[in-house]
């Protein structure tokens, strides 16, 4: 099997969410450099990352947008449906809880946890909301695959090894620290206050 990153797995994430809305306006055809143009990258980029999909355009027409849009989909959702979990219920954890809600997409949030006596053993955005200290044993039962952190950066680093213990294998990191867990568990963090200051860096040179 060919090692695929996850950069561009991103890249493919972000080219089906274009294809989608050309879809709903109607539009039939776009070439390599218009999809690059769209989403930022070269027509280049733009091939190399469909080769490794098995799709190639057409000369004269360029690419079925339809086509390349089930493509893509089937590619990236040719696995089973992965249940997820996020710890800490507070204004970035309703954020993300709410934006999914009926949204079609790989991962499914299914359970919450978080310490507050006063969310623990409710029903928040649809999901049950349990004590952080039940998420082993529930996490294992309900085979939940894929946590998500948006708690303190201080509690975050055991979050995520209570999430390790409950046989979870990919996290979602929303707090502003680094985890540090075995090979065997995928991380994604996302710094929004690291984020927000790189943009403020490049907006101030735009000036």
């Amino acid at each position: 099997m060919n090692v695929i990153s996850d950069k561009t797995i991103g890249r493919l994430s972000q080219y089906r969410r274009l294809l989608l809305q050309l879809k709903q306006q109607n539009v039939r055809h776009l070439f390599s450099h218009q999809l690059g143009e769209a989403t930022g990258l070269t027509a280049a980029q733009v091939r190399r990352d469909l080769m490794v999909i098995g799709f190639t355009g057409s000369p004269s027409k360029g690419y079925h947008v339809e086509e390349l849009y089930a493509k893509i989909s089937n590619f990236l959702d040719g696995h089973d449906r992965q249940l997820g979990a996020i710890v800490g219920i507070g204004n970035l954890g309703l954020a993300i809880m709410g934006y999914f809600s009926g949204r079609r997409t790989s991962v499914d949030i299914v359970v919450a946890f978080d310490v507050d006596p006063t969310k623990v053993g409710r029903v928040i955005v649809g999901r049950r909301c349990y004590h952080l200290d039940e998420m082993e044993t529930v996490c294992k039962q309900m085979n939940i695959s894929v946590g998500i952190i948006t708690t303190p950066a201080d509690v975050a680093q055991g979050v995520a090894e209570k999430m390790a213990r409950g046989n979870l294998k990919g996290i979602l990191n929303f707090a502003p620290s680094i985890l540090k867990m075995p090979k065997d568990i995928y991380i994604q963090n996302m710094d929004v206050s690291m984020v927000l200051e790189t943009v403020a860096f490049f907006a101030s040179r735009k000036k």
